[in-house]
Order: structure tokens, then C-alpha cells, then sequence
């Protein structure tokens, strides 16, 4: 598996088959496609979550995003969520393609699932180093990746008409409880390190005034960092998490991908090493403080928090049976000797025109 076929299609796998005609059917009477159009359906090789298809016509093409069959964990494959917080965002202005339609009639397809525009134009570099482009370009890009960020951060919930949306405050305690019980969910063997670090994580919530320094830091106001290695623990929880929830989907014979079973034996190791940093036996996993400043490293560590949640569960889909991408049991593959770092990690940027932007659409 490498970085370049993440972008490309495959016929639609056996497990993630659908009535293609009554598609059509579908998307005739919405008025995306005519009933003399020939549609074509491929199936995306990533797209964790849930999985995502290629609908051609000779005229136009599309993008679905749908429900993975099976059993599913409670409040897992949201794609209302996606669509009604991508719908937001597009009518913003922020670069994400424009959602079209969200269908929740199961009898369709079999699953509740979206539509959005497919973007043919523009570059995606998957390898955050940006190899093959020349140095001027690529401190560019980076800047324009963070611009966007930025902008992506000052939205307003209110005039996205969001403000309702989510549970509020004391989100850091709600993941840690959530991802709790999906482990618990989906757990086939005992693994202490992470009952122990469940329970630290539990104990160990920053508190208000921790986070607002975190903020005030971002927004240039100087500050210290509190309880990095709290960010840095969650992250790893959260991805054993994942981790497990695959590897559960494959003992339950409902994952996607037949390597998926190796996932599961990630999360021990994971574990193992959250709880090293909870204890404060490991300081990061990160390069140390004084190479990248540190408003950045806090935010990759809660970046690195959402990364390994959602492996986690693309390993339990994978032992379902359901996981959207066939090569996802290497996900969690540890490092090489050494500590190198392997490269499957990338920036995902979008280059149209005289513009690069981020290109999000989704999740993992």
C-alpha cells in the first residue's frame, strides 16, 4: 500500500455491494443523473469511516459517502453529522466540496449515506515533506495550510448555524468516557495498561483555566503549556480504542479487508505506551520542545489523539468485516529500528488554481 493509492478506485468490494440501479433511480428522480445515463460505481481504497464511491456518468461525477453495513457501534458513521457540518462549512466559503443531497431511506442502497461534488482539478500531496516540489513552493503550501486552518478555527457556531450542534463544554471528559466504552464494547481480550490508563485519563482532565493558557497561547498570548502528556496519552488511548473496535469487526467476520486481524495487535503496545506517559516513564513521542515551538506540539498532540481514536476503530470494522479500505491493517504498524518514522502520514492539500487549501471532507 502506498501513499499514491489513496486517491485511487477499485471495483466495489463484495462486502460493500449495493443496488446500483435503484441508485440511479434515486439520483434520477433528484434530478443528479438522466435515466439514459450509464452509471458507473467505484469504490474509493481509503475513506475509513465509511465508505466512499466514485459515481460516473458520461457527463458528470460524484462522491458517496455511505453508512458501512453490519453492526456498527452506538453513535459511530455519523454521515448526518458529516453532511450537515460539511453543508455548513461549504456555505461559509471554507474549501470543502459542496454536499448535495443526504438520503436516510435504508431501502435505496441498504445504508443511510450523502452526496458531494467530485473535485477533478487540482494537486494532492499525501506526503507531508512535499517531495518533487521546489523549495519556494513548498513553504507556500505550508503556510497556506495554515492559513486555512486558521480561518477553519475562527468560524463562527452561531452564523454557521451550528451553535446548537455538539454537547458544549467538557469535550476532553467526554471523549475519554466514550472512548471508553467503545474499547469496553469492543474489546475480546484484557489488556490492564488500558484499563489503567482509562482511569488516569479520567483523573487527569486539564482544567479550565489549563485550557484557556492552551488557547491563549495559540492566539499569540504568551503562556505555558500545561499537561502535554495528557494530550499525548489521550491520543494513543483513543487510537488503541479504534484499534480494538477493528479488530473486534473482524472476529465478528463483518471487516472489510482479510489483514485486518493484525491491527489488533497494536493496541497493546499502544497502551503500554500511553500509560508510560501518563506515569511520566516517556516524556513525547513528539521531537523534543526546543526543534518545534510549543503551541505547535500541542496541537499535534491533540491532532495525534484523533488519529489514533479513529484507527481504532478501522481495526474493529476490519475484524467485522466492514472496513472501507483493504489495507488497513497496517495502519498501526510500529515503528522501524531505530525510531524512524514511517511516512504514511501525509498533508492532504489541494491545489486549485493559484490557490492550495486544505482539502477536508469527512473523516478517517
Amino acid at each position: 500500500y502506498k501513499p499514491s493509492q489513496r486517491g485511487e478506485t477499485t471495483p466495489v468490494r463484495p462486502q460493500h455491494q449495493f443496488d446500483e440501479d435503484r441508485l440511479k433511480e434515486y439520483l434520477s428522480a433528484k434530478s443528479f443523473v438522466s435515466n439514459d445515463d450509464t452509471l458507473v460505481v467505484r469504490q474509493y481504497s481509503a475513506g475509513q469511516s465509511n465508505p466512499t464511491f466514485l459515481i460516473q456518468t458520461p457527463s458528470k461525477s460524484y462522491v458517496l459517502r455511505k453508512k458501512p453495513p453490519g453492526a456498527l457501534l452506538p453513535g459511530a458513521h455519523k454521515v448526518d453529522r458529516e453532511y450537515r457540518v460539511q453543508k455548513a462549512l461549504h456555505s461559509s466559503g471554507f474549501p470543502v466540496p459542496r454536499p448535495l443531497l443526504h438520503c436516510t431511506d435504508i431501502d435505496v442502497i441498504g445504508t443511510e449515506f450523502y452526496l458531494m461534488e467530485h473535485i477533478v482539478q487540482g494537486r494532492i500531496f499525501w506526503d507531508l515533506r512535499l517531495p518533487g516540489v521546489i523549495p519556494a513552493e513548498r513553504a507556500a503550501l505550508y503556510v497556506a495550510a495554515v492559513e486555512v486552518l486558521a480561518k477553519l478555527h475562527s468560524l463562527d457556531l452561531a452564523s454557521l448555524k451550528l451553535d446548537g450542534y455538539g454537547k458544549g463544554i467538557g469535550y476532553c471528559r467526554r471523549q475519554v468516557s466514550t472512548w471508553t466504552k467503545q474499547y469496553t464494547a469492543s474489546s475480546h481480550r484484557d489488556i490492564p495498561a488500558m484499563n489503567e490508563l482509562s482511569a488516569w485519563l479520567m483523573t487527569g482532565i486539564p482544567t479550565v483555566d489549563d485550557l484557556i493558557s492552551v488557547y491563549r497561547r495559540c492566539r499569540g498570548i504568551p503562556s505555558t503549556l500545561p499537561s502535554l502528556n495528557f494530550y499525548l496519552a489521550l491520543s494513543l488511548f483513543k487510537m488503541a480504542g479504534i484499534a480494538q473496535g477493528v479488530h473486534a469487526r473482524h472476529l465478528l467476520g463483518n471487516a472489510s479487508a482479510p489483514n485486518a486481524a493484525e491491527l489488533g495487535q497494536c493496541v497493546e503496545p499502544l497502551a503500554v505506551l500511553a500509560l508510560q506517559l501518563a506515569q511520566g516513564v516517556v516524556k513525547s513521542v513528539f521531537p523534543p520542545p526546543n526543534e518545534v515551538p510549543a503551541f505547535i506540539l500541542s496541537c499535534l498532540s491533540f491532532s495525534f489523539v484523533l488519529f489514533f481514536l479513529s484507527v481504532k476503530g478501522v481495526h474493529a470494522r476490519h475484524l467485522l468485516g466492514n472496513a472501507s479500505e483493504s489495507s488497513r491493517s497496517r495502519i498501526m504498524e510500529p515503528l522501524p529500528a531505530g525510531g524512524e518514522r514511517p511516512n504514511s502520514v501525509g498533508l492532504c492539500l489541494h491545489r486549485r488554481g493559484d490557490r492550495t487549501l486544505p482539502l477536508c471532507s469527512g473523516s478517517l
